[in-house]
């Protein structure tokens, strides 16, 4: 089995070299959000607005990623339970066999007060499965074979859980090619992306840590795009 992680960062860092300059390909992953544990209605009710600002934070990966995912279609002797955090109150959720679409991440989002500085947490959600070895190796995998080598060059989730702190004042900017000032407010967006970007794998998953060396992202890609 394997276990969701999240984090509590409040900044946006962008070391995954999705850098904004590169062009749009045809689109390969969605993002499909989930309300349904949204019990505090920071996306829902009088807030529905606010999901149009969370699905143009999921263009920013949704537009570049080109990896493509099997679906999970549970059947027979072949089993799963998926895990994540209640984003809405921090519980432990085990869901059983659902099926998760090709080329999909399930994300269930909500928010809840966080405490201190935290304005987000987001990872990938865990799973425990049982069946044949190829059920097994999708799941774990979903085709992408970097994921199953022991030391992972890929990492291919199932989806997970965003939250966000309830109590700040939010920025939600209709515009996101725009500068302008919002003093005195959290930003939206940035912290959304920041989010999930650890679900992808960002500073967590083993096939991140592969590149770290020395404290350092040591990917040939960034080394490239940064020059060190």
């Amino acid at each position: 089995s394997e276990k969701p992680f999240s984090d509590g960062c409040a900044g946006l860092i962008m070391a995954f070299t999705l850098a904004l300059g590169w062009v749009s390909v045809a689109r390969a992953i969605n993002f499909e959000f989930d309300y349904s544990y949204d019990s505090n209605n920071f996306f829902s009710g009088a807030n529905i607005g606010r999901r149009a600002y969370l699905d143009a934070a999921a263009d920013v990966f949704e537009s570049r990623i080109t990896d493509t995912l099997s679906a999970i279609t549970p059947s027979g002797p072949n089993a799963w339970d998926l895990q994540f955090w209640n984003p809405s109150d921090g519980s432990s959720v085990v869901l059983s066999n659902l099926s998760i679409a090709a080329d999909t991440l399930r994300l269930y989002v909500g928010a809840r007060d966080l405490g201190g500085s935290t304005l987000g947490q987001g990872g990938p959600g865990g799973y425990g499965s049982s069946g044949s070895q190829s059920w097994l190796d999708t799941v774990k995998s979903r085709g992408e074979a970097g994921a199953l080598l022991a030391n992972p060059t890929d990492f291919a989730p199932w989806g997970g859980a965003l939250t966000f702190d309830i109590d700040p004042s939010w920025y939600f900017d209709p515009d996101v090619s725009t500068l302008e000032s919002f003093s005195g407010q959290m930003d939206f967006y940035s912290i959304a992306v920041h989010e999930m970007e650890h679900l992808l794998g960002v500073g967590g998953a083993d096939s991140w840590n592969t590149f770290v060396s020395g404290g350092q992202f040591t990917g040939a890609l960034s080394v490239a795009e940064y020059g060190g």
